[in-house]
């Protein structure tokens, strides 16, 4: 399968070292024709200098749409209008690329029945702590799932090392039934920084717990399907939130797709830590189907 031609690669720009690093992949990998670079706020202007400057020396096109953390709707809004310009294949780098803007970027594309490439690069390791004062928890704008009058809702989070991200969304939504998805595995010290927590907030609001695994071949979805089926979804309104590793979104977004009861719902931090991740660590590479229909893929494939 040939992307070389009309080619459109979406990432979104940061000041972690891994960001620059991961661009260079996907630009070597799949020679794009155009480069949609988003842009948060100014902590990333040397890595969004080098990409304009990279862009225009190899005659790439290169636009830059701000979204918001304040303002979801002219988010949406913007990446619906950057989606409808894209002619080809696309290629979305979710490296540093908040989950609201993720799952907004593959509702957009999916609707133009477009093919799209998944990119992930983990860092070499993490700082001890990553965000600080979560903010109001929200549903994602146009993913919200068809409202069931007077059922119950329930809450599905695969969670992080901010385990007040966790708390936050319980006290939000205080829903009925509460199931924590725990990342397996000893990576970025996962069991002391992850493990331990969640079991500890699953006893304290009487949550049930299970494992996944968000860098198997399908992110997790097997898994978090047959909690979800557990939970009666079709008598149910169910909030599903990805807390823990990047990849863990995209099982939850082709989990939207499948059940219509169910909302996606981002949760702001405040604060970020500035050494956030150090390093450049593994590559992942998957495709989305237009059936949602999550596999693993090949470099430039």
């Amino acid at each position: 399968m040939d992307l070389n031609n009309n080619c459109t690669l979406i990432t979104t720009c940061s000041w972690e070292e891994r960001f620059f690093g991961s661009f260079s992949k996907a630009v070597e990998a799949y020679s794009p024709t155009d480069v949609i670079l988003c842009c948060y706020d100014t902590r990333h202007e040397t890595n969004e200098q080098k990409v304009i400057d990279y862009c225009k020396e190899k005659g790439i096109g290169l636009s830059q749409p701000k979204p918001s953390y304040s303002d979801p709707k002219q988010t949406f809004m913007d990446v619906s209008k950057a989606v409808e310009q894209i002619k080809g294949r696309v290629v979305l780098d979710i490296t540093t690329t908040p989950r609201e803007l993720i799952w907004m970027v593959l509702d957009q594309v999916q609707k133009k029945s477009m093919f799209i490439h998944i990119l992930y690069t983990s860092p070499r390791n993490y700082a001890k702590w990553l965000t600080k004062n979560p903010q109001k928890p929200r549903i994602v704008y146009r993913l919200g799932g068809e409202t069931i009058l007077r059922a119950p809702t329930k809450l599905l989070a695969i969670t992080g090392f901010d385990t007040d991200r966790v708390r936050q969304l319980i006290g939000e939504f205080e829903p009925e039934e509460i199931r924590l998805g725990i990342q397996t595995g000893k990576q970025f010290e996962n069991e002391p920084c992850n493990q331990t927590k969640a079991r500890q907030i699953a006893e304290e609001f009487g949550a049930r717990y299970f494992d996944v695994d968000a860098y198997s071949d399908d992110c997790g979805f097997a898994d978090i399907s047959t909690v979800i089926e557990e939970m009666n979804p079709s008598e149910s309104n169910i909030l599903m939130c990805s807390l823990g590793p990047k990849l863990s979104s995209l099982a939850l977004f082709a989990l939207h797709r499948k059940y219509p009861t169910s909302s996606l719902v981002y949760t702001p931090s405040k604060e970020y830590n500035p050494d956030y991740s150090k390093g450049i660590g593994d590559f992942y590479l998957k495709e989305l189907t237009r059936e949602s229909v999550i596999r693993n893929s090949t470099l430039g494939k």
